[in-house]
């Protein structure tokens, strides 16, 4: 070995090491995560809600006036419009046209869950649509009628605000989908305590952090950029919440 040189270490190697030092760390637990109630009547501007429609939207002025950070996008072109958005409203009729898409507003949701899957997604529309659909219609958190009254609207953004603002269900959510990827079980626990870490120290660096480290192992960047940003956004959205 020439002096100065940098050694690889096998793989097998860094997950003995990244266990030895698991062992010699605090085992967190998602039951660690205090929980904060959603204070409904005060909290409804902290949680950015975004709109996809092709047409204004009807309820936009009134949901305003009731607390609602709402921003209409308009037919979106990209997905990264939503990136800072945890809730997130998209009409299913006339909508997806840059997509090229059959399934319209339907498909965008799809892929939204894809790329962001820790957000509260509403599908609305006051169509009707064949069993074809039901694939989105399973990456929805709710299906509401565009038509279907001011009030449902306000009660179902009350809870998208509740369900947004919880960070254990949220980790759950999380975690699900880097079970899906090539993320190793090591990396997701190691992802895991760093997200807990941050919420209780209230600084999403212990998240970061532990993000970069394992975008550097072999198969993991790729899995993890469409999830990590997305994380972190929500982590300081609990850490500002909690106060």
């Amino acid at each position: 070995m020439v002096a100065g040189q940098e050694v690889e270490v096998p793989r097998v190697a860094r997950y003995e090491v990244s266990t030895m030092l698991i062992k010699f760390s605090k085992n967190l637990q998602l039951s660690d995560i205090p929980k904060v109630p959603v204070n409904i009547a005060t909290q409804r501007h902290a949680y950015r809600i975004a709109i996809i429609d092709n047409e204004p939207f009807t309820y936009c002025d009134e949901l305003r006036g009731h607390g609602f950070d709402i921003t209409e996008l308009g037919d979106i072109r990209d997905f990264a419009a939503v990136a800072e958005y945890p809730i997130v409203a998209c009409d299913i009729k006339d909508v997806g046209k840059h997509f090229g898409t059959s399934y319209e507003g339907a498909h965008v949701i799809g892929e939204i869950r894809k790329r962001y899957p820790g957000k509260y997604l509403i599908a609305y529309s006051s169509g009707v649509f064949g069993p074809t659909y039901k694939t989105y219609w399973d990456s929805c958190d709710i299906c509401l009628r565009r038509d279907g009254g001011f009030d449902q609207w306000v009660e179902s953004l009350d809870k998208a605000i509740v369900s947004t603002g919880d960070p254990v269900h949220h980790w759950k959510r999380i975690r699900a989908a880097l079970l899906n990827s090539d993320i190793s079980a090591l990396d997701i626990y190691l992802l895991e305590n760093a997200y807990i870490r941050s919420i209780l120290k209230k600084d999403s660096f212990h998240l970061d952090k532990a993000i970069q480290k394992v975008k550097k192992s072999t198969s993991a960047g790729k899995a993890l950029d469409t999830i990590a940003g997305g994380l972190i956004s929500a982590t300081k959205l609990f850490i500002h919440i909690a106060g």
